[in-house]
């Protein structure tokens, strides 16, 4: 019999991502969803390098820190992986 799983989403393997490192850091992640605005969030830049090391870590991306700034939300931030690396869709 074989598996017939669904892969995770890309926009929330990012989700998972960033409740897990803002948790970390004792942030309040109660609004935090993959069309959140996270500008909002006042999230500081050693959140961002964390963050962005994991995404290279857990989903094999090289994600330059000024897409974070240019990305509205984690739905944003994931197309703009995909546009940086395609396959990062199916990884």
């Amino acid at each position: 019999m074989t598996s017939t799983l669904t892969p995770v989403p890309l926009s929330e393997r990012l989700l998972a991502i960033w409740r897990d490192v803002l948790e970390t850091h004792q942030v309040d992640v109660g609004g935090l969803s993959v069309d959140g605005d996270l500008p909002d969030l006042g999230t500081r830049s050693i959140l961002i390098i964390e963050i962005a090391m994991r995404i290279q870590r857990d989903i094999g991306v090289d994600v330059p820190l000024e897409t974070f700034i240019e990305t509205q939300s984690i739905a944003d931030l994931a197309r703009a992986i995909v546009e940086i690396d395609p396959a990062a869709a199916t990884r």
